[in-house]
């Protein structure tokens, strides 16, 4: 795949928050992939090697012709009128950051011994101390300690009648402590529906994220309105051989009455048998 440019770094714009929910990395890059192209700005990472990112529209890669394909099939689907969810922050939502360093949690803890801490809210910059292998997210640390809570009596001064004394008090050290600062999560939008009233069904759909991204005023990401504008029309077809073409390449697909589509692949799965190797693939009419 030919390799692009990164976009041109603005610098001193306004910043915006994601809180990404716990998924696989594939239904994130498919969130990703539908619902943030726009413009010149179309992210496509391949699923075949390392992700890949285009910062242009694809163009067409490849001819296929329809009297060289197998169980040639294709449906028209129903459109997408109307877009819900049964999430309490609705489909669309906005985050904000606390500035405020909260203490979450405090443990005594042995060394070596594995911990962790959740919560129900989501923090951003959280920290633990006394701690290594530490992974966290934004409602979830999980660490093992460094060293074991021990309490030590030291001296400590204190003032009394305007004198300074000395006392022994006894001290808790080597605890984890778990910090953070909160994002709080809005509701914004609980449905959306298609701004040109063309009949069909309403989807539910579940977040990949909270909160939104804007390049200026133009929503990047969560932007539904993709799934509006695409295309009702999908198909599949087998292909001889091992395909060199790769999910989320276009394609020009050659019908036999003589019209010519410029198609998406959206799927390709290899089968082995009779002593050959093909390929079904799934697509989907347009630049997707």
């Amino acid at each position: 795949m030919k390799k692009e440019a990164a976009p041109t770094k603005k610098t001193g714009g306004t910043s915006y928050t994601a809180i990404v929910k716990e998924h696989t990395s594939r239904e994130l890059v498919a969130d990703m992939m539908n619902l943030s192209h726009y413009g010149t700005f179309y992210p496509v990472f391949v699923d075949a090697g390392i992700p890949t990112v285009r910062w242009s529209k694809p163009t067409k890669k490849w001819d296929i012709y329809e009297e060289d394909c197998g169980s040639v099939k294709r449906d028209v689907e129903r459109n997408i009128a109307k877009i819900t969810t049964e999430d309490k922050n609705g489909v669309q939502s906005n985050v904000t950051k606390s500035k405020m360093l909260k203490v979450l949690e405090t443990k005594n803890v042995e060394a070596g011994e594995s911990y962790s801490y959740s919560s129900d809210a989501y923090y951003w910059q959280m920290s633990v101390s006394n701690a290594k292998s530490i992974l966290i997210t934004a409602e979830k640390a999980v660490w093992k300690a460094k060293k074991t809570t021990k309490k030590k009596k030291v001296k400590q001064k204190y003032k009394s009648n305007g004198k300074w004394r000395t006392k022994t008090v006894t001290k808790t050290f080597y605890q984890c402590i778990v910090k953070g600062k909160k994002a709080n999560v809005e509701r914004q939008k609980k449905s959306i529906t298609d701004p040109g009233k063309r009949p069909g069904y309403t989807a539910q759909i579940t977040p990949a994220t909270y909160g939104k991204m804007y390049d200026g005023s133009t929503l990047l990401y969560p932007a539904y309105s993709n799934l509006f504008k695409r295309s009702n029309i999908a198909g599949s077809f087998t292909f001889k051989g091992d395909p060199r073409m790769q999910p989320r390449d276009v394609f020009s697909f050659h019908r036999l009455d003589g019209t010519t589509e410029d198609c998406t692949i959206e799927s390709i799965t290899l089968k082995h048998e009779g002593g050959g190797t093909s390929a079904e693939l799934t697509y989907r009419k347009g630049i997707v």
